[in-house]
């Protein structure tokens, strides 16, 4: 956008760039071969002191000559080292690791390091780069039960994003009477500084977010850190004074590290980016926009996010903005729940879906790494929500209550996680009103209460997000991969095994009567569920989930046919190539006239308060008549026990 902006004003704009960790030169590039003018790129140096790196091949050599070599090393740290040691030789690759032995972290070998280091080295606190809360963990449990820290005073810190953080104020200060042993993730990266921190060591490792297009879903991958990422670790050890840095890497993998990790437009959704593309008047196709960035997507990448936005009526079949899609470019949150709220105000049941909305992507319970947390988290999730079946409607009564000034969730649930949905409800109501409420819509809330159009606002923004249930525990089926999905132990969905199994003490009718209830329940829970997170860190699982009755599907499918021409009194509606709605033809008929009446209407309604023009009588009274027969049928036809074909 910026270098589009300069070819039109090439005489009076001046752009000035600035980070600590660009690629200048590539920046340079990327404007001079398009003929503008750079000027001279200053390199504003830092007040790092000297740092002296030790590579993996070293350090096991120091290790070994101070007889603190591991004795017994695991197999996946056998296996780490002599792929990393005795591999062939390095070419710089993708950052993804894709060979399944050096994607371990050899544990035992970063305890006895760490060991080393406290009884052996002067004072110092000694900062350790780990990717996950698993190796955090798996560390720790080293350190704790093989005695390599000895006696000498320590204290241990373990810090991670989604982990129970242990920022005591003594963390920012130098501390001569004991050394303190970090234990963290990226995010000592950059966020805090040690300054008593003398020694690092770095797994070489980070876990980063990449979304798959195809399937739509993001994918947890382990990564070697990039040639960025490393002048970070290594300045940790020095940013006060000398340090060590102890590297996990062999010399040659660190010569060979990619300059940066791939920016957010390679890895990312690009829903919002091709929604801003065409708000910002660009008018060429978004795959040949995008084509020219600085790091250009994947064309497929950008295929997809344009069906999604036109299946969300947000870009016509010529890639041009709706009017619901002028109005969602001007929301700040992803098109999918914008949409939401769109459709909540226009069917006057705005708060709860600004409560919905505002805890997506939300960090709102204690730490849920450990199982025992995730169990806290479920037992309490199925007491509120009982017979809900949803973890949105959920979450929103548990928010309700807190407003309320109940305090009964705050063993699972945090202060700070639902003041931050209540600021992010707040901000999301200002936009709106803004754009929305500023018009004559002034009953936003009189079907607040109503859980069935909750559940058609909620599929309107979701679909195709959806799994069927298979009748097992816990186990779902995603439609649009035709693949088999877990669901998240932390979700009001997910049946404990304590719910669902006999003890060993029981007798064999009491385990039969347990095994007859256990089908029972399978047998009367809902089939069709939406979700609004789908991620794979090595198993596929969906996050917060919320059943819906299928029926209301066929309004929002991108592509719904007519079949059965040859039946006598029936007709089949076939959507998106996965589902089935089989009924009298005037059943149908019905139901094919009400989703072009709807789209036509949320459309139209758009427009309207897009263009400030209050609605004339007429308008109004077919616009209510409307509203009022839509959710007549949602509350009359809802059934979240609906059969129909998969």
């Amino acid at each position: 956008l910026i270098k589009s902006i300069l070819k039109k004003r090439p005489n009076d704009l001046r752009v000035v760039l600035m980070s600590a960790t660009v690629e200048s030169n590539k920046f340079a590039d990327y404007f001079e071969r398009d003929g503008f003018k750079v000027g001279k790129v200053e390199d504003i140096g830092g007040t790092n002191f000297p740092v002296t790196p030790v590579y993996l091949e070293d350090l096991v050599s120091k290790l070994k000559s101070a007889d603190r070599y591991p004795k017994h090393l695991s197999v996946e740290s056998k296996d780490y080292l002599s792929a990393e040691l005795n591999g062939p030789s390095l070419v710089p690759s993708n950052v993804i690791i894709k060979e399944e032995a050096l994607t371990n972290v050899p544990v035992d070998l970063v305890a006895a390091t760490i060991g080393w280091l406290h009884n052996e080295m002067p004072a110092g606190a000694i900062l350790c780069f780990l990717p996950g809360w698993d190796e955090i963990c798996a560390v720790q449990e080293q350190l704790n039960n093989n005695g390599l820290l000895g006696s000498t005073a320590h204290k241990l810190y373990l810090l991670h994003s989604a982990g129970p953080h242990q920022m005591s104020e003594d963390l920012f200060y130098r501390t001569p009477s004991f050394r303190k042993i970090i234990l963290a993730t990226n995010i000592a990266e950059s966020s805090i500084t040690i300054p008593d921190a003398v020694y690092v060591i770095d797994s070489g490792k980070l876990k980063t977010t990449f979304y798959d297009a195809k399937h739509r879903m993001n994918v947890l991958e382990t990564c070697w850190i990039s040639q960025s990422n490393l002048k970070q670790r290594m300045g940790r050890a020095g940013r006060c004074q000398a340090g060590i840095y102890y590297s996990l890497m062999s010399k040659e993998r660190v010569q060979n590290l990619p300059a940066n990790i791939p920016p957010e437009l390679l890895r990312l959704n690009l829903d919002e980016v091709c929604l801003a593309v065409r708000a910002a008047g660009v008018t060429t196709p978004c795959r040949t926009f995008l084509a020219t960035a600085l790091d250009p997507p994947l064309p497929s990448a950008v295929a997809e996010s344009v069906r999604e936005l036109q299946a969300l009526e947000a870009f016509d079949e010529d890639e041009q903005l709706t009017p619901l899609g002028r109005l969602l470019s001007a929301i700040p949150i992803h098109p999918r729940t914008g949409k939401m709220l769109v459709v909540a105000t226009l069917l006057s049941c705005l708060s709860p879906i600004e409560k919905i909305v505002s805890s997506i992507g939300e960090k709102l319970t204690r730490s849920t790494l450990m199982l025992e947390a995730k169990l806290a988290v479920n037992r309490y999730m199925r007491s509120v929500g009982k017979n809900l079946h949803s973890d949105h409607l959920t979450i929103m009564s548990i928010f309700d209550k807190w407003i309320a000034g109940d305090k009964s969730m705050m063993h699972v649930f945090t202060d700070t996680g639902l003041s931050r949905m209540q600021k992010s409800i707040r901000a999301i109501h200002q936009t709106l009103e803004k754009s929305l409420i500023r018009s004559n819509l002034t009953e936003l809330d009189e079907n607040a209460k109503n859980l069935n159009l909750l559940r058609f606002i909620l599929t309107s923004g979701f679909y195709p997000d959806v799994v069927t249930f298979t009748r097992k525990r816990n186990l779902y089926k995603l439609v649009k991969m035709r693949s088999p999905v877990m669901i998240a132990s932390t979700s009001a969905n997910w049946l404990p095994p304590a719910d669902l199994k006999s003890t060993a003490e029981q007798s064999s009718k009491a385990e039969d009567k347990k095994r007859g209830e256990t089908r029972k329940l399978l047998s009367t829970l809902p089939i069709f569920y939406l979700y609004d997170e789908l991620f794979d860190a090595g198993v596929k699982r969906v996050m917060k989930t919320t059943a819906i009755d299928p029926l209301w599907i066929v309004l929002f499918g991108s592509r719904v046919l007519v079949q059965g021409a040859g039946l006598q009194d029936k007709r089949i509606l076939q959507v998106d190539d996965w589902l089935r709605v089989t009924g009298p033809k005037r059943t149908i008929r019905i139901l094919g006239d009400l989703r072009e009446f709807y789209n036509k209407y949320i459309q139209f309604m758009v427009d309207k308060l897009l263009s400030g023009n209050a609605l004339t009588e007429e308008e109004q009274l077919i616009a209510t008549r409307f509203r009022s027969i839509l959710i007549k049928m949602i509350n009359e036809y809802s059934d979240l026990n609906r059969k129909l074909l998969v």
